[in-house]
């Protein structure tokens, strides 16, 4: 059997139509597990629409990673399959698919993952999800993974039982994965079977979001850094591709004005600053010829990684656009990894993280 098992937070506006994809689909052996947080009146409503869904209803918030072991607890199947409530079916009868996919030598099964491009924001983070894609198939190509991307996936309830279910972290997802690497537990990833998820509807959110996925990424390295470190050395090429194809700003950055230059420019400018009529020779000569070298160096780079990300999107058989690219790059690009790099060095040195809008305990 095969237990699909959703969990909710109050309510989702996608809720009803992923039950009635998921009641629909041919596929007979399967049970639907619906848990809910603090449910509202519009989720109270699917109990009544929805006979042989299972909903457990939790007046108070147990959070996320209580909700998902209580539910895998009660579920019958030897398959658990984790959806979130925000993600919408793009595989039809998907259930049977993942049935073929899931065969003996596998453990554990990620989709791929799409955003649903309802706003500017989440075209932007649209990109996000290639450099997701491109790691998953690093992975599966080592047929093991360091971590998964919670929305979407499937586990042997034999290594649900092994790993004592989800653990009280953050980001139990990549968790997950992480106890899954540390087991040698065959990873496998279905590009043919795919999800669209959505994605923040405001900057608010997406920066909670993030913050969150930073500080959860840092506790996960604390933990397990030697393996992090190991599976780096072995294999550099995982940690290169996924730092490029969410970084991609800092490839320009790197290749861009040294130190050495940078100590050309403070010392002219000391000499300027005593001597104002070396000003306009100085920027015509010194400054003019780095700032030249700057921008032909970032237009070079920006050109190569837009021509890196086009090759990518159409073999992954994704959308990708000049106009939203170029914005990714130049603006949200840097913005998000000077976030993730502040936050995941806050996670480093704070031991016991609280998030406002993430219950763990």
């Amino acid at each position: 059997m095969l237990s699909v098992i959703i969990p909710v937070w109050r309510e989702s506006s996608l809720l009803d139509n992923l039950i009635s994809d998921l009641a629909k689909d041919p596929y007979k052996d399967k049970e639907i597990i619906v848990t809910i947080d603090e449910p509202t009146s519009k989720s109270k409503t699917l109990v009544q629409k929805y006979a042989d869904v299972k909903f457990l209803l939790n007046e108070n918030r147990m959070g996320k990673v209580n909700a998902l072991n209580e539910a895998s607890q009660l579920a019958n199947g030897d398959l658990l399959m984790f959806l979130d409530a925000d993600t919408t079916l793009k595989t039809k009868n998907i259930l049977s698919k993942v049935e073929q996919q899931m065969d003996s030598t596998v453990d554990i099964l990620e989709f791929k993952k799409e955003v649903e491009k309802e706003n500017f924001i989440s075209k932007l983070v649209s990109y996000d999800y290639i450099g997701g894609i491109v790691c998953s198939l690093l992975f599966n190509r080592l047929k093991r993974c360091l971590g998964l991307n919670g929305s979407g996936f499937v586990i042997t309830r034999q290594f649900f039982n092994e790993v004592g279910g989800f653990k009280n972290v953050i980001s139990e997802d990549l968790e997950m994965g992480m106890q899954a690497f540390l087991r040698s537990k065959t990873y496998k990833y279905a590009k043919d079977i795919a999800i669209y998820q959505q994605a923040p509807s405001n900057w608010k959110t997406w920066f909670t979001q993030r913050k969150r996925w930073a500080l959860g990424t840092s506790q996960l390295f604390r933990s397990h850094k030697k393996e992090f470190i190991k599976m780096s050395v072995k294999h550099p090429q995982i940690s290169l591709v996924a730092l490029y194809f969410f970084f991609p700003a800092l490839i320009s950055v790197m290749f861009m004005s040294p130190l050495v230059d940078q100590a050309i420019l403070v010392g002219m400018f000391a000499l300027s600053v005593k001597f104002p009529i070396l000003f306009p020779i100085l920027f015509l000569t010194t400054w003019g010829l780095l700032l030249v070298k700057n921008l032909t160096v970032f237009a070079t780079m920006y050109a190569v990684s837009s021509v890196l990300f086009y090759i990518t999107s159409r073999k992954l058989k994704l959308d990708f656009s000049n106009r939203e690219f170029l914005v990714y790059y130049l603006f949200y690009s840097p913005v998000w990894f000077a976030m993730f790099a502040s936050y995941f060095l806050i996670g480093l040195f704070k031991k016991n993280i609280q998030l406002s809008d993430w219950k763990i305990k």
